[in-house]
C-alpha cells in the first residue's frame, strides 16, 4: 500500500465518526481531488453527500471542513449507482473467439435458448489444490437471479452453463464452461464475483482484448497507485475504454434481487473521454495496460453511475474471497 493511501486510510478512520455527523454526508472514500470540475494529483478524502449546496445556505456546524485529521478534503455529490449488467435480451452476437480471451461477450441461457443474460468475461484463474481452469465474472452475471429474482437460467446437476458468444451458439454443446451444482460465488462485503469451470477441451486465453497479455506470475496481477492511476478496460458493450482511478476506496449500493447491498473497497474509475461502461460490461477486466503489450489485472468491473463511470471490485480481494491461487498459464496472445 502507498504510504500515502496508509496515511489517508488513517485520516479517515480518526475523522469518520465526525464527518458522518454533518448533514448529507453519505459516505467517505479515499482518491483525488477535483477542482472546478477537473481532477488533480492532489490526494483527499472524497466526501460523498447527498445533496451538494453552497457553504452559505448550511448551518456552520454542517460544513465540511477544508482539512480534518491532517488531510485534505473534497465534496462530491453521490452517484446514481446501479449494476453493469444487461437485462435479458433477444438479440444473437455471433462473434465466437477461441481460446476465449478476456474481454469477450459471455451469456447465460434462458428457457428453450429464447432469451440470455449477458456480461464480459473478466480473466481465467487456477484455484488452490484443483488441476483446472475457471473462468472469473461477476456473481449477478454467472447468476442472474443475483440481479433478477424473476430470472430462470437453464440449470442441471452442472449447474448453470455459460456461453460464448451466446446462449444461441450451439458449436460448443454446453457452452464453454460450468458453474457446478454448487457453484462458489461471492457476493457481499468487499465484491461481487464467481467462478465457472471451463469444459474440457475449451481453452481460455489470459489475453485481454485489445489491451495486453496477462502474465501467470505474480506480476499479472496489481493494484492502482497514485502514480499508476491510469487504467483500462475491454467490455461486452463498449469495448476498450480508458479511465483514471478516482477513488480507491468507494462503497457502492447498487441494487440487487434483494435489495441494495453494500460493497466496500471498490475503484471508483471517470472514463477518459465519455462513458467508461455501460450495461453488459459486467465482469470485464480493470487492467493497468503497458506499452510493452503486457498488462496487469487490477479488478473486475461490477457497477455504473448515471455517467457511464465504474466501480470495480479489486483483484486481489475477489482472489482471496474466492480461494483463487493464481491466474492461469500463458496462452499465446490473440492477434
Amino acid at each position: 500500500m502507498d504510504p500515502e493511501e496508509k496515511t489517508l486510510r488513517q485520516a479517515r478512520d480518526a475523522s469518520s465518526g465526525q464527518l458522518k455527523k454533518l448533514a448529507n454526508v453519505d459516505k467517505i472514500g479515499i482518491g483525488f481531488k477535483e477542482v472546478g470540475g477537473k481532477l488533480t494529483n492532489e490526494p483527499c478524502l472524497r466526501v460523498y453527500v447527498s445533496k451538494k449546496v453552497p457553504a452559505s445556505q448550511l448551518d456552520p456546524k454542517d460544513i465540511v471542513p477544508r482539512q480534518i485529521a491532517g488531510a485534505a478534503t473534497d465534496v462530491n455529490p453521490t452517484p446514481q449507482e446501479r449494476l453493469a449488467s444487461d437485462s435479458p435480451v433477444t438479440t444473437p452476437y455471433t462473434i465466437q473467439e477461441r481460446p476465449v480471451p478476456c474481454g469477450a461477450q459471455i451469456a447465460i441461457s434462458g428457457p428453450a435458448g429464447v432469451r440470455q443474460w449477458v456480461g464480459t468475461a473478466g480473466c481465467f484463474v487456477r484455484k488452490s489444490g484443483i488441476d483446472a481452469d475457471y473462468l472469473l465474472s461477476c456473481a449477478h452475471v454467472l447468476n442472474p437471479k443475483y440481479k433478477d429474482a424473476g430470472a430462470d437460467p437453464l440449470t442441471d446437476s452442472n449447474g448453470i452453463y455459460v456461453h460464448q458468444p451466446a446462449a444461441w451458439d450451439t458449436a460448443d454443446g454446453r457452452g464453454i464452461a460450468f458453474t457446478g451444482s454448487n457453484p462458489r460465488l461471492a457476493l457481499g462485503d468487499k465484491v461481487d464475483a464467481g467462478t465457472a469451470r471451463m469444459w474440457d477441451g475449451i481453452k481460455p486465453s489470459n489475453y485481454v482484448w485489445k489491451l495486453g497479455q496477462l502474465d501467470a506470475t505474480p506480476s499479472g496481477i496489481g493494484q492502482a497507485t497514485w502514480s499508476e492511476a491510469n487504467v483500462a478496460k475491454y467490455g461486452r458493450s463498449t469495448g476498450r475504454t480508458h479511465g483514471r482511478v478516482i477513488d480507491f476506496s468507494y462503497t457502492t449500493s447498487p441494487a440487487y434481487a434483494k435489495g441494495t447491498i453494500p460493497l466496500a473497497e471498490q475503484y471508483y474509475v471517470h472514463g477518459e473521454s465519455g462513458a467508461f461502461c455501460a450495461e453488459g460490461d459486467s465482469g470485464a477486466p480493470l487492467v493497468i495496460p503497458y506499452p510493452n503489450g503486457h498488462a496487469k489485472i487490477i479488478g473486475i468491473i461490477v457497477a455504473m453511475d448515471q455517467y457511464g463511470n465504474a466501480f470495480a471490485s479489486r483483484i486481489e480481494n475477489v482472489f482471496a474471497a474466492l480461494n483463487i491461487e493464481r491466474l492461469c498459464g500463458l496462452n499465446p496472445p490473440a492477434p
